[in-house]
Protein backbone atom coordinates (compact mmCIF):
# COMPACT_ATOMS: atom_id res chain seq x y z
CA UNK A 1 0.00 0.00 0.00
CA UNK A 2 1.74 3.21 -0.91
CA UNK A 3 2.17 6.19 1.22
CA UNK A 4 -0.12 8.58 -0.22
CA UNK A 5 -2.93 5.85 0.02
CA UNK A 6 -2.30 5.09 3.79
CA UNK A 7 -2.43 8.92 4.14
CA UNK A 8 -6.29 9.33 2.77
CA UNK A 9 -7.27 6.38 4.97
CA UNK A 10 -5.85 8.16 8.00
CA UNK A 11 -7.71 11.26 7.41
CA UNK A 12 -11.01 9.56 6.69
CA UNK A 13 -10.73 7.42 9.33
CA UNK A 14 -10.14 10.91 11.80
CA UNK A 15 -12.93 12.64 9.73
CA UNK A 16 -15.24 9.80 10.19
CA UNK A 17 -14.22 9.36 14.07
CA UNK A 18 -14.82 13.19 14.17
CA UNK A 19 -18.42 12.63 12.88
CA UNK A 20 -19.61 10.42 15.09
CA UNK A 21 -17.94 11.84 17.93
CA UNK A 22 -19.51 14.67 17.29
CA UNK A 23 -23.15 12.84 16.90
CA UNK A 24 -22.81 10.87 20.15
CA UNK A 25 -21.96 14.05 22.04
CA UNK A 26 -25.03 15.87 21.17
CA UNK A 27 -27.29 12.71 21.76
CA UNK A 28 -25.83 12.53 25.18
CA UNK A 29 -26.56 16.31 25.96
CA UNK A 30 -30.00 16.20 24.81
CA UNK A 31 -30.77 12.78 26.33
CA UNK A 32 -29.76 14.49 29.65
CA UNK A 33 -31.86 17.65 29.00
CA UNK A 34 -34.78 15.40 27.55
CA UNK A 35 -34.66 13.41 31.58
CA UNK A 36 -34.76 17.17 33.37
CA UNK A 37 -37.51 18.54 30.37
CA UNK A 38 -39.94 15.22 31.60
CA UNK A 39 -38.83 15.85 35.16
CA UNK A 40 -40.31 19.41 35.19
CA UNK A 41 -43.35 18.33 33.34
CA UNK A 42 -44.22 15.31 35.57
CA UNK A 43 -43.88 17.37 38.37
CA UNK A 44 -45.37 21.27 37.43
CA UNK A 45 -48.36 20.70 35.19
CA UNK A 46 -48.69 24.21 35.78
CA UNK A 47 -45.75 26.42 34.90
CA UNK A 48 -46.11 30.16 34.60
CA UNK A 49 -45.48 32.15 31.06
CA UNK A 50 -42.78 33.80 30.45
CA UNK A 51 -41.79 36.87 32.64
CA UNK A 52 -40.17 39.90 30.68
CA UNK A 53 -39.69 42.82 32.98
CA UNK A 54 -38.64 45.02 30.07
CA UNK A 55 -41.67 44.41 27.88
CA UNK A 56 -42.83 47.94 28.10
CA UNK A 57 -39.42 49.62 27.20
CA UNK A 58 -39.69 50.98 23.98
CA UNK A 59 -36.75 50.35 22.08
CA UNK A 60 -33.17 52.32 20.71
CA UNK A 61 -31.76 52.40 17.25
CA UNK A 62 -28.86 50.68 16.14
CA UNK A 63 -27.27 54.05 15.99
CA UNK A 64 -28.44 54.88 19.50
CA UNK A 65 -26.98 51.38 20.68
CA UNK A 66 -23.82 51.47 19.08
CA UNK A 67 -22.65 54.74 20.28
CA UNK A 68 -23.68 53.17 24.20
CA UNK A 69 -21.26 50.81 23.78
CA UNK A 70 -18.62 51.49 21.47
CA UNK A 71 -18.34 55.30 23.07
CA UNK A 72 -18.10 58.56 20.87
CA UNK A 73 -17.35 62.46 21.60
CA UNK A 74 -19.19 64.35 22.43
CA UNK A 75 -21.58 66.05 19.33
CA UNK A 76 -20.75 69.98 18.51
CA UNK A 77 -24.34 70.96 19.14
CA UNK A 78 -24.62 69.24 22.41
CA UNK A 79 -21.60 71.08 23.84
CA UNK A 80 -23.81 74.45 24.03
CA UNK A 81 -26.37 72.50 26.10
CA UNK A 82 -26.40 73.36 30.25
CA UNK A 83 -25.54 70.53 32.25
CA UNK A 84 -29.68 70.12 33.26
CA UNK A 85 -30.51 69.73 29.99
CA UNK A 86 -27.80 66.96 29.15
CA UNK A 87 -29.19 65.25 32.00
CA UNK A 88 -32.61 65.30 30.88
CA UNK A 89 -31.60 64.33 27.67
CA UNK A 90 -29.78 61.26 28.81
CA UNK A 91 -32.36 59.91 30.81
CA UNK A 92 -35.14 60.17 28.02
CA UNK A 93 -33.06 58.51 25.99
CA UNK A 94 -30.58 56.89 27.59
CA UNK A 95 -27.81 57.87 25.18
CA UNK A 96 -25.09 57.71 27.49
CA UNK A 97 -21.89 59.53 25.50
CA UNK A 98 -18.38 58.25 26.58
CA UNK A 99 -14.68 58.42 25.45
CA UNK A 100 -13.03 55.09 27.26
CA UNK A 101 -14.95 52.03 26.87
CA UNK A 102 -12.51 50.96 29.37
CA UNK A 103 -14.28 53.61 32.00
CA UNK A 104 -17.80 52.30 31.60
CA UNK A 105 -19.48 51.20 34.93
CA UNK A 106 -22.92 50.90 33.98
CA UNK A 107 -25.03 49.32 36.97
CA UNK A 108 -26.26 45.63 36.08
CA UNK A 109 -29.77 47.03 35.14
CA UNK A 110 -28.70 49.48 32.97
CA UNK A 111 -26.85 46.68 31.18
CA UNK A 112 -29.33 44.62 31.21
CA UNK A 113 -31.66 46.97 29.62
CA UNK A 114 -28.83 48.25 27.07
CA UNK A 115 -28.85 44.38 26.55
CA UNK A 116 -32.25 44.14 25.89
CA UNK A 117 -32.70 47.33 23.71
CA UNK A 118 -29.73 46.17 21.54
CA UNK A 119 -31.56 42.46 20.86
CA UNK A 120 -34.46 44.96 20.06
CA UNK A 121 -32.26 46.41 17.43
CA UNK A 122 -30.35 43.09 16.03
CA UNK A 123 -27.36 44.16 17.58
CA UNK A 124 -26.81 40.56 19.24
CA UNK A 125 -22.90 40.27 19.56
CA UNK A 126 -23.16 43.53 21.67
CA UNK A 127 -26.64 41.78 23.46
CA UNK A 128 -24.52 38.69 24.25
CA UNK A 129 -21.05 40.21 25.76
CA UNK A 130 -23.35 42.51 28.00
CA UNK A 131 -25.21 39.73 29.14
CA UNK A 132 -22.13 37.90 29.97
CA UNK A 133 -20.62 40.79 31.58
CA UNK A 134 -23.89 40.75 34.12
CA UNK A 135 -23.92 36.75 34.65
CA UNK A 136 -19.64 37.66 35.64
CA UNK A 137 -20.70 39.93 38.38
CA UNK A 138 -23.94 37.99 39.27
CA UNK A 139 -24.02 34.41 38.13
CA UNK A 140 -27.52 33.55 39.38
CA UNK A 141 -28.85 36.50 37.32
CA UNK A 142 -31.60 34.18 36.09
CA UNK A 143 -33.06 36.96 33.35
CA UNK A 144 -30.22 37.95 32.08
CA UNK A 145 -29.15 34.06 31.94
CA UNK A 146 -32.58 32.97 29.88
CA UNK A 147 -31.91 36.10 27.50
CA UNK A 148 -28.60 35.52 26.58
CA UNK A 149 -29.72 31.53 25.94
CA UNK A 150 -32.58 33.13 23.49
CA UNK A 151 -30.23 35.35 21.86
CA UNK A 152 -27.68 32.08 21.05
CA UNK A 153 -31.16 30.43 19.87
CA UNK A 154 -31.82 33.07 17.73
CA UNK A 155 -28.30 32.98 16.20
CA UNK A 156 -28.08 29.29 15.65
CA UNK A 157 -25.59 28.57 18.71
CA UNK A 158 -27.81 25.75 19.85
CA UNK A 159 -24.72 24.54 21.99
CA UNK A 160 -24.14 27.35 24.12
CA UNK A 161 -28.14 28.23 24.19
CA UNK A 162 -28.77 24.42 25.80
CA UNK A 163 -26.34 24.61 28.11
CA UNK A 164 -27.76 27.80 29.48
CA UNK A 165 -31.56 26.69 29.28
CA UNK A 166 -30.26 23.29 31.11
CA UNK A 167 -28.60 25.43 33.96
CA UNK A 168 -31.91 27.19 34.47
CA UNK A 169 -34.26 24.60 33.95
CA UNK A 170 -32.33 22.24 37.10
CA UNK A 171 -33.19 25.79 38.96
CA UNK A 172 -37.20 25.50 38.64
CA UNK A 173 -37.74 29.15 37.57
CA UNK A 174 -40.76 30.78 37.21
CA UNK A 175 -40.65 30.97 33.51
CA UNK A 176 -40.29 26.96 33.27
CA UNK A 177 -42.81 26.65 30.39
CA UNK A 178 -41.17 28.86 28.39
CA UNK A 179 -37.86 27.25 28.74
CA UNK A 180 -38.74 23.79 27.92
CA UNK A 181 -40.77 25.27 24.77
CA UNK A 182 -37.66 26.37 23.92
CA UNK A 183 -35.27 23.38 24.11
CA UNK A 184 -37.80 21.44 22.39
CA UNK A 185 -37.59 23.72 19.78
CA UNK A 186 -34.10 23.29 19.38
CA UNK A 187 -34.31 19.60 19.49
CA UNK A 188 -36.58 19.59 16.55
CA UNK A 189 -34.26 21.76 14.72
CA UNK A 190 -31.41 20.18 15.14
CA UNK A 191 -32.69 16.46 15.48
CA UNK A 192 -35.95 15.70 14.88
CA UNK A 193 -36.00 11.82 14.57
CA UNK A 194 -34.92 12.53 18.44
CA UNK A 195 -37.09 14.97 19.06
CA UNK A 196 -40.47 12.92 18.27
CA UNK A 197 -39.39 9.93 20.68
CA UNK A 198 -38.67 12.51 23.63
CA UNK A 199 -42.14 14.03 22.54
CA UNK A 200 -43.77 10.99 22.45
CA UNK A 201 -43.06 10.29 25.89
CA UNK A 202 -44.54 13.59 26.99
CA UNK A 203 -47.72 13.18 24.78
CA UNK A 204 -47.98 10.02 27.46
CA UNK A 205 -46.41 11.66 30.41
CA UNK A 206 -48.85 15.03 29.67
CA UNK A 207 -52.04 13.59 27.84
CA UNK A 208 -53.72 17.40 28.13
CA UNK A 209 -50.72 19.12 26.79
CA UNK A 210 -51.77 20.38 23.19
CA UNK A 211 -48.43 22.45 22.76
CA UNK A 212 -46.36 18.70 23.45
CA UNK A 213 -48.70 17.16 20.74
CA UNK A 214 -48.80 19.76 17.99
CA UNK A 215 -44.78 19.59 18.50
CA UNK A 216 -44.32 16.12 18.58
CA UNK A 217 -46.72 16.63 14.82
CA UNK A 218 -43.68 19.30 13.47
CA UNK A 219 -41.37 16.70 14.56
CA UNK A 220 -42.73 13.50 12.82
CA UNK A 221 -43.40 15.79 9.67
CA UNK A 222 -39.74 17.18 9.67
CA UNK A 223 -38.58 12.77 9.56
CA UNK A 224 -41.22 12.53 6.96
CA UNK A 225 -43.45 10.62 8.81
CA UNK A 226 -47.31 12.44 7.61
CA UNK A 227 -49.78 10.37 9.23
CA UNK A 228 -48.54 10.33 12.96
CA UNK A 229 -48.11 14.17 12.44
CA UNK A 230 -51.45 14.44 11.14
CA UNK A 231 -52.60 12.04 14.40
CA UNK A 232 -51.19 13.80 16.67
CA UNK A 233 -52.25 17.51 15.32
CA UNK A 234 -56.04 15.71 15.60
CA UNK A 235 -55.26 15.28 19.21
CA UNK A 236 -54.08 18.79 19.58
CA UNK A 237 -57.11 19.86 18.45
CA UNK A 238 -59.47 17.62 20.82
CA UNK A 239 -57.50 19.68 23.56
CA UNK A 240 -58.00 23.02 21.59
CA UNK A 241 -60.71 23.11 19.60
CA UNK A 242 -60.52 27.05 19.25
CA UNK A 243 -57.21 27.00 17.82
CA UNK A 244 -57.13 27.71 13.97
CA UNK A 245 -53.72 26.70 13.58
CA UNK A 246 -53.84 23.55 14.36
CA UNK A 247 -56.67 22.76 11.81
CA UNK A 248 -54.23 25.18 9.01
CA UNK A 249 -51.77 22.10 9.78
CA UNK A 250 -53.90 19.29 9.58
CA UNK A 251 -55.41 21.21 5.94
CA UNK A 252 -51.65 21.64 4.67
CA UNK A 253 -50.37 17.84 5.95
CA UNK A 254 -53.98 16.62 4.11
CA UNK A 255 -52.82 18.71 1.74
CA UNK A 256 -49.20 17.70 0.86
CA UNK A 257 -50.68 13.66 1.03
CA UNK A 258 -53.05 14.12 -1.58
CA UNK A 259 -55.65 13.96 0.57
CA UNK A 260 -58.04 16.83 -0.97
CA UNK A 261 -60.98 16.97 0.43
CA UNK A 262 -60.24 16.12 3.68
CA UNK A 263 -57.65 19.03 3.15
CA UNK A 264 -61.04 21.12 1.88
CA UNK A 265 -62.72 20.33 4.89
CA UNK A 266 -59.77 21.56 7.20
CA UNK A 267 -59.17 24.79 5.22
CA UNK A 268 -63.03 25.65 5.82
CA UNK A 269 -62.48 24.95 9.84
CA UNK A 270 -59.36 27.25 9.96
CA UNK A 271 -61.62 29.53 8.15
CA UNK A 272 -64.38 29.12 10.57
CA UNK A 273 -62.04 29.34 13.94
CA UNK A 274 -59.89 31.57 12.62
CA UNK A 275 -58.40 34.13 15.41
CA UNK A 276 -56.18 36.14 13.77
CA UNK A 277 -53.44 34.23 13.21
CA UNK A 278 -50.71 36.33 11.47
CA UNK A 279 -49.02 33.05 10.15
CA UNK A 280 -52.19 32.17 8.42
CA UNK A 281 -53.53 34.35 5.37
CA UNK A 282 -57.64 33.42 5.29
CA UNK A 283 -57.56 34.60 1.63
CA UNK A 284 -54.69 32.45 0.17
CA UNK A 285 -56.03 29.54 2.41
CA UNK A 286 -59.58 30.44 0.48
CA UNK A 287 -58.01 30.66 -2.57
CA UNK A 288 -56.68 27.39 -2.08
CA UNK A 289 -59.94 26.11 -1.07
CA UNK A 290 -61.23 27.10 -4.35
CA UNK A 291 -58.20 25.26 -6.34
CA UNK A 292 -58.39 21.87 -4.41
CA UNK A 293 -62.26 21.47 -5.25
CA UNK A 294 -61.55 21.41 -9.02
CA UNK A 295 -59.30 18.16 -8.44
CA UNK A 296 -61.78 16.31 -6.42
Amino acid sequence: MSVLLRLIILVLSFVFFQINFSLAENIFDNSSIAKDIEKSLLFDKQAQEQFDIYANESPLSKETVKSIIVGIKEKPEDAKKSKKDKEKDKQSELDIAVTDRTKINYKLKEKEKLAYNAVLAGQYEIAIELYKSVLAKDPKNNYSKYALATVYQKLGQYRQSKTLYQDLLKQDPENKQEIINNIIAIMIEETPREASYLLARLSQQNPDSAFICANAALANEKIGNYNKAIEYYQKAVIIEPENSGFYYNLAVLHDKTKQYAKAIDYYNLTVKNYNNDPAISISEVQNRITNLKTLI
